[in-house]
């Protein structure tokens, strides 16, 4: 079972970025504007969220399942939907 807390991969800096043939099935390049990035653990009182510091952010989105399309896929998840996580960037 999933449970917080866990470290969240992080990006790693390099001098250039792999060609499109280089990534199997492709890849793409976005901008990265500001947020926190945070993982997202379901449990079966709601939606927990932590920084990659393992700090609860949760206080700061009090309802992260109502603004995400997810949110409602998960509540109704059942048994599965209680070990479940993200991880990905809120803003």
């Amino acid at each position: 079972m999933l449970r917080p807390p866990i470290e969240p991969m992080r990006c790693v800096g390099v001098a250039e970025l792999p060609e499109p043939r280089m990534c199997r099935g492709g890849c793409a390049y976005e901008v990265k504007f500001d947020g926190w990035r945070c993982l997202a653990f379901v449990r079966p009182d709601g939606v927990y969220l932590q920084s990659r510091q393992a700090k609860d952010l949760t206080p700061y989105f009090p309802n992260p399942q109502e603004f995400h399309p997810m949110g409602e896929a998960w509540r109704s998840a059942g048994p599965v939907g209680s070990n479940c996580g993200a991880s990905g960037w809120v803003t």
